[in-house]
């Protein structure tokens, strides 16, 4: 086995956290519809690739569930983690859940990305998690926000990369069965 860098995520030490991707919030976010497809397309190449997946929701009672594309690829009988705080990592049962993973790197999307997903990241990274975050599948109702947050991140030593970049990353190589599983995903 070759050394691989070890910002590259890898499907043993991942894991996905897909925070409040709910109707309300995608409705009035920018490219709200292709980012929920974009966090759909993240959970089927977790399931496939055996990366554990943790989603969250904010205030459920106001805002309701994760959109159908998100809820649709849950595990049955799991539900979405409800949160008040904007950091996952501020509630304790978020927080205790994405501990009993075990897993070194943190693969997120969702929204808001200059609140909800930028205060996950940050706490995150110091609670001593590497952080992944795919630029294509956060976003904000403001483009300025979005890129701003991306940027804040970067700054911060979170990993900016995409969906496709990150899938390829966890795959490694061609030819074998998930990359043909994974494959009719992103094309």
């Amino acid at each position: 086995m070759h050394a691989r860098h070890p910002q590259i995520l890898l499907p043993e030490t991942t894991f996905l956290l897909v925070i409040d991707v709910q109707p309300s919030l995608m409705a009035a976010v920018a490219g709200g519809e292709a980012v929920a497809g974009n966090c759909a397309q993240l959970m089927d190449a977790a399931r496939i690739l055996g990366v554990p997946t943790v989603v969250t929701v904010q205030n459920r009672d106001k805002l309701g569930e994760p959109v159908a594309q998100v809820a649709e690829r849950m595990l049955a009988g799991a539900s979405a983690l409800n949160k008040m705080t904007f950091s996952c990592m501020g509630d304790d049962a978020i927080h205790k859940a994405v501990r009993a993973l075990g897993r070194r790197q943190a693969l997120v999307c969702g929204v808001e990305a200059h609140v909800c997903v930028c205060q996950t990241a940050l706490d995150l990274l110091a609670s001593g998690a590497q952080v992944h975050v795919a630029a294509d599948a956060v976003s904000s109702r403001l483009e300025a926000n979005r890129l701003a947050a991306l940027d804040r991140m970067r700054a911060a030593g979170v990993v900016i990369s995409t969906v496709e970049t990150a899938i390829y990353e966890m795959l490694e190589r061609a030819g074998t069965d998930p990359f043909r599983q994974v494959l009719r995903l992103v094309r």
